[in-house]
């Protein structure tokens, strides 16, 4: 009589927490979840396993880092690009402070994006970010004092090589974090 109304308080427990779009388990909770699991589909033990993944809070160190090299690599992928392709007037200054807009814009999006509507950027799987970019883009160029363009399509070409580009070194980032992330679940460490 007394595991049925455990089942019961557990099954409404979950209910609630299913309502708050949060599931939590007690550690007796999630033993007893385990156990049945195991009975019903005949799993063995060397098939489960638990892994609990919480979204820390970077340190202050990482965050500066991480805004650094975006800055960085941003102004140098301008930089070149402006070498290759003399989409604009070469002038440092300028390029710096187009390079600045565009990094600072993007970033206050997106970490505005994470913060306020997560649910939209993982089911979106990041491609919410595509548009931010270019609108990105377009604001740091129209906001640039002095920035023009001596083609049209050779500013369109960089728009396009830019946001490649960008995506890559992105890509390459994510998949090192990502590397580092299962090499620390696989190995304990």
């Amino acid at each position: 009589m007394e595991n049925k109304d455990k089942k019961k308080k557990n099954k409404d427990k979950n209910k609630e927490n299913q309502d708050n779009n949060e599931i939590k388990f007690s550690p007796e909770e999630l033993s007893n979840l385990i156990e049945e699991l195991k009975e019903k589909y005949n799993i063995g033990d060397e098939n489960i396993r638990i892994v609990k993944v919480e979204r820390k809070k970077p340190n202050l160190k990482r965050v500066l880092i991480s805004f650094l090299l975006s800055y960085f690599f941003d102004f140098i992928l301008i930089i070149s690009l402006n070498g290759y392709l003399a989409f604009a007037p070469y002038d440092f200054w300028r390029l710096l402070l187009f390079s600045i807009i565009f990094s600072t814009s993007e970033i206050l999006i997106r970490e505005l994006m994470m913060k306020y509507y997560p649910k939209l950027m993982f089911n979106s799987f990041g491609l919410i970010l595509i548009p931010i970019t270019i609108l990105a883009l377009i604001f740091a160029w129209w906001v640039t004092p002095g920035l023009v363009t001596d083609s049209t399509n050779d500013l369109i070409l960089f728009f396009i090589i830019f946001f490649i580009l960008r995506l890559v070194i992105n890509f390459m980032l994510m998949r090192r974090n990502r590397d580092k992330m299962f090499r620390k679940i696989k190995g304990g460490k």
